[in-house]
């Protein structure tokens, strides 16, 4: 027998293994069910959408948002074993956006899953991932029950939600998720003084950028604010701080730098471009990681003096590569109100000597970039304002009890930018909103902890240290009395705020529709039958990746090109010229696909535009006169009806002078949301929804009464009996008999309870102003014209400019233009259907809209 002696098992080793496995079940299961959670509320869309055959093609679901058409396009396109020998142009690389687009593509190419399933399906999936950060953290700090439930708050959290729904397939699925993940191992590594936590957090920020390619920023300044916490704690303790705590700053300055430093070459199309740099990167970041280790480790090594010089080092390298530390500038410069935010792909090229032209920025026409007031950027961010309230408060004691949560203020602050930037930005606070109003009510009972046990400490010198919400948990009748009711409080207050966010998830599922619906998707699939590849397809910057996925067919304009070459396709539309439209849109397309000579490649109007010494004005009447280019391929306008919806838009853009920037008075286009017709009388709703009529149209004698201003004629009555003349801001007047009839008149003159009105034929009319029911302000109409039935009310001979009014009950329209908007080609071929068949061929119609070809 040996003589060594065997050590006794530890009898607390059982139950120390039980709780660990213990805790790891829980952990799990807090996960799963917060996931799954995510995943419920989420596929209420597709059981909505099941019912409603415009949300479908071919049997799958279409997109909910413009970016997933972008995504679609490429994983299509990248997924195609016989791909055609003319690409789409400026399509992007299926590595150029990442994790997104290379794992849709693995879904599609080699597990033969359906792009459409993957656009659906993915956000409904992945967003729920969130809560793996979120119950980590709630466990990091005393409480898996309390990360569950900021879990439960964020995965349902209004901006993630809206920005996470189904057919929602953007990086936004990435965007949230991983920098939680940063945050808790850095947290993590803080707390525990760990190097394979603060391994973690560098590594997730050196492969940020690869899951979303605008990560930089985000990840630079939560790492950036880990160092700043670890020598701001360093420089206040500097006479208590051990030796190892040193070296562990040191240490996660090195790791940290690096990682910033570096994260830019992790970008989607770098792997594809110059692989060296990012597996480069990744060799370094694990060679610093294993020497971090191995100085950890072997405790009787002197390594004071390499630390000290990788991290000054490092810091060096982060001063020469500062690119991810002053792209945080950039990007908020671009988004700040009054900032002539240029779009790297609008800037015009090859024209350095020459002055810019003052063309629209598109940016201020997005709706996700618009700024945001207060109260809507609160309920973004927690479902309402007191709820928000609730979780600054929530945030304000995190911070005063754990003080390293100063890591998450780039959070904090991105989502205050919304305010600024756009409600876009709210989705990055959720998490931490939703983490610091769960932590509210355990908060407050932590500090009553810390209060009590200062107050018994108070005598001595040093007072007991409380880590965790359960340190000072002696005996079950102080869980029940003190631990529990916290638990509840979170319990209750997360149920409260959980119902807001639920309904608002019902609302948005409800309300949510697809970008386009099946019969605008038919258009662009006969757009694609009539067309060739390397055709091009003219149409607004949102519907363009449309037509890369659907068509496969070159636009000028897309979601990611949001360019100059907006101006293009607008003048295209507000023009009264058809021939002007048809040679602007086979020039342009010509132009942006071949280039010229002296500059290959560019956007199309640079090469409109590269004489600065004529007027902009000039060059286009120029090129309405003359085709400048030989036409090498067809081009085609896919015009979907809610097009209508964007004239203003269109009018902005085009209806400029591009060299001093300023806008043409705005034309009028009123829409109606319907219309009851009783003989030769029109009675026009809306633009609001409402059971009171706004207008009414007299078809037979051209005139169109307003409702909303009109004045009994009692009251008339009362103000001729007190010598008052009705004040009427219109170029004509109306009178309402109690039994119907309507009088239009030039004049109106009252006498008691006379009235003499002056018709539009000189003649005049007598009468008493007790039969008259109602006056109406009037205006006239030049044209009035019912499409599905062809009829036209018109003034014969009348050239001068005036109002014209269309309607139809099949498809449902009713509008109210000007002359110009009424004479623009998008009224002429879009609504009308009057195209100039010299220049343009129809090639599909439906209630969704029509494409045409532009014959020359």
């Amino acid at each position: 027998m040996s003589g060594k002696k065997h050590k006794e098992p530890c009898k607390d080793e059982p139950v120390k293994v039980r709780s660990k496995v213990w805790d790891f079940s829980l952990i799990i299961g807090a996960i799963l069910i917060a996931w799954g959670f995510s995943a419920w509320i989420r596929l209420d869309w597709v059981k909505l959408a099941q019912k409603k055959p415009a949300t479908q093609w071919e049997g799958h679901y279409l997109p909910t948002t413009h970016d997933s058409y972008l995504y679609a396009s490429v994983i299509s396109q990248a997924s195609k074993t016989n791909p055609p020998e003319e690409k789409i142009k400026s399509l992007p690389d299926v590595a150029d956006s990442g994790a997104i687009t290379l794992f849709g593509m693995l879904l599609v190419k080699h597990l033969g899953v359906n792009v459409h399933d993957v656009i659906t399906y993915m956000p409904i999936f992945t967003a729920g991932l969130l809560a793996i950060p979120m119950v980590l953290l709630g466990r990091l700090y005393g409480s898996t029950f309390l990360g569950f439930a900021a879990a439960i708050l964020a995965v349902s959290g209004t901006s993630y939600f809206n920005r996470t729904c189904a057919g929602y397939y953007d990086t936004d699925m990435f965007s949230v998720t991983i920098p939680a993940l940063i945050l808790f191992w850095l947290l993590k590594a803080h707390k525990e003084q760990s190097i394979p936590a603060l391994s973690a957090g560098a590594l997730g920020i050196f492969f940020f950028p690869f899951f979303y390619n605008s990560g930089s920023p985000i990840g630079a300044a939560v790492g950036a604010s880990f160092i700043g916490l670890r020598f701001l704690l360093w420089f206040i303790n500097r006479n208590k701080t051990e030796p190892e705590e040193v070296q562990f700053t040191l240490i996660a300055t090195t790791l940290l730098c690096l990682s910033i430093a570096l994260c830019p070459w992790t970008v989607g199309i770098t792997w594809v471009i110059t692989p060296i740099k990012p597996w480069g990167g990744f060799l370094i970041l694990v060679a610093m990681i294993s020497g971090a280790v191995f100085l950890t480790k072997n405790r009787n090594f002197d390594s004071s003096r390499i630390v000290k010089f990788a991290a000054c080092i490092s810091a060096i390298i982060l001063v020469l590569m500062p690119g991810p530390i002053k792209s945080i500038a950039l990007r908020a410069v671009v988004y700040m109100p009054g900032v002539s935010a240029k779009n790297t792909a609008g800037k015009p090229s090859g024209t350095a000597d020459k002055p810019t032209l003052a063309y629209k920025n598109v940016m201020e026409t997005i709706v996700e970039a618009r700024t945001s007031d207060w109260a809507e950027l609160m309920q973004r961010i927690s479902g309402s304002s007191w709820a928000c309230a609730l979780a600054v408060c929530g945030y304000i004691l995190l911070l005063c009890l754990y003080p390293e949560f100063i890591v998450s203020v780039p959070f904090v602050g991105i989502g205050v930018f919304a305010h600024w930037g756009g409600h876009r930005f709210t989705v990055h606070a959720v998490p931490i909103a939703a983490f610091a109003v769960a932590f509210l009510p355990i908060g407050l009972f932590e500090l009553w902890q810390r209060i009590k046990l200062w107050n018994q400490s108070s005598g001595s010198k040093t007072a007991k240290s409380n880590k965790g919400i359960n340190a000072d948990a002696k005996n079950l009748r102080y869980e029940l009395m003190s631990v529990w009711p916290a638990y509840i409080a979170v319990g209750l207050l997360t149920l409260i705020l959980l119902r807001g966010n639920m309904l608002h998830a019902e609302g948005r599922s409800n309300a949510l529709t697809t970008v386009l619906s099946s019969e605008e998707v038919v258009l662009i699939d006969d757009l694609h039958k009539a067309s060739a590849p390397g055709d091009y397809v003219h149409t607004w910057w949102d519907w363009g990746s449309a037509i890369w996925h659907h068509a496969e067919r070159n636009v000028l304009t897309t979601p990611i090109n949001q360019s100059y070459d907006t101006f293009v396709f607008a003048k295209m539309m507000t023009t009264d010229s058809p021939r002007l439209t048809a040679h602007l849109g086979r020039t342009a397309a010509e132009y942006f696909h071949h280039g010229t000579e002296d500059l290959p490649t560019g956007l199309a109007v640079d090469y409109l535009f590269s004489d600065r010494s004529i007027h902009p004005d000039n060059v286009l009447s120029k090129l309405e006169e003359h085709l400048p280019v030989e036409p090498t391929r067809d081009a085609f306008l896919y015009l979907p009806a809610k097009l209508l919806n964007f004239y203003p838009v269109l009018h902005m853009f085009s209806e400029r002078d591009l060299l001093k920037g300023t806008v043409d008075p705005y034309p009028s286009l009123v829409f109606f949301t319907g219309y009851q017709r009783q003989q030769n009388f029109v009675y026009v709703f809306g633009p609001e929804s409402s059971s009171v009529p706004t207008y009414l149209v007299d078809l037979h004698q051209l005139a169109i009464c307003v409702f909303g201003k009109r004045i009994a004629g009692k009251q008339a009555q009362l103000m001729s009996a007190r010598g008052e003349n009705i004040q009427i801001n219109a170029s004509a007047i109306s009178l309402q008999s109690k039994s119907g009839q309507l009088l239009h008149a030039k004049s109106l003159q009252m006498e008691q309870d006379q009235f003499r009105a002056t018709l539009f034929d000189g003649k005049t009319v007598t009468n008493k102003m007790s039969a008259v029911e109602w006056i109406y302000p009037t205006h006239l109409l030049k044209k009035a014209e019912q499409l599905d039935a062809g009829t036209k009310y018109e003034v014969e001979g009348d050239t001068k400019p005036g109002l014209h009014f269309v309607f139809s009950q099949n498809p449902p329209l009713a509008l109210l233009a000007d002359e110009k908007t009424y004479r623009s080609q998008m009224m002429q071929l879009l609504v009308l259907s009057r195209p100039d068949t010299n220049y343009f061929e129809l090639i599909s119609s439906n209630p969704g809209g029509k494409v045409y070809k532009i014959k020359k």
